[in-house]
């Protein structure tokens, strides 16, 4: 694992006055980003070796990370 911190903020930088209004306005998008925050955090609490998973399970994980994110890229980019 990369031991990199996968915040959305420093995934997407150029967006943060977007994703703030998008938290606050749409429902679907406030899920999708609580969503991602909790799966990043469970996949740093692994690499810190908190929490010793198998790695069928860590690799899901991170799957659904790359999809939420791409979800969340969607949304930010929508006109």
């Amino acid at each position: 694992m990369s031991g990199e911190h996968h915040d959305v903020a420093l995934e997407f930088p150029a967006y943060l006055g977007r994703i703030d209004h998008l938290k606050a306005s749409n429902i679907e998008f406030a899920r999708l980003f609580e969503q991602y925050r909790d799966v990043s955090a469970e996949l740093h609490r692994i690499e810190a070796k908190v929490e010793t998973p198998t790695h069928a399970y860590v690799e899901a994980l991170q799957k659904r990370r790359v999809h939420l994110k791409d979800e969340i890229r969607r949304a930010l980019t929508a006109t």
